[in-house]
């Protein structure tokens, strides 16, 4: 009887506070209030395929997008995964304008920018989350 309830919290535990975002689901709306004070300008767009673990056969591999931007008069190469909508796998990102906000900064000797964390706001008040992976001159 004790193992029975000590399973029965548990399943209960994990149904409270388990995985958020099902398969297929997209992500999460920007809540109202959140801020994206910098404005950033799409000027390329790539989609490369990802790390698809040790076994090919057995591993889904997700596809990676590096996006070229211009952000406060300077040219970056920025990393973020695929955008999925309900139905299926699609990025809404395209050449353009858009808003952002600076997510995660990271201090660097050399003034340089990488691993820097933005979240650039789609259209459908979506959050696209990258991180930076290269500069331009």
């Amino acid at each position: 009887m004790r193992k029975f309830v000590v399973a029965l919290a548990l399943l209960a535990c994990s149904i409270v506070y388990g995985q958020k975002t099902r398969v297929g689901q997209g992500p999460a709306g920007v809540k109202p209030g959140v801020d994206f004070p910098l404005k950033v300008h799409i000027t390329g767009i790539r989609i490369r395929p990802g790390f698809c673990g040790g076994n090919i056969a057995n591993a889904a591999c997700n596809d990676e997008i590096y996006v070229d931007m211009n952000v406060n008069g300077e040219r970056i190469e920025c990393l973020g995964g695929p955008v999925y909508s309900a139905h299926w796998y699609e990025h809404r990102i395209a050449p353009g304008d858009y808003q952002a906000r600076l997510v995660k900064s990271v201090p660097s000797k050399d003034d340089l920018p990488m691993h820097t964390g933005y979240e650039v706001l789609l259209p459908e008040r979506r959050a696209w989350g990258c991180s930076v992976t290269g500069t331009f001159e």
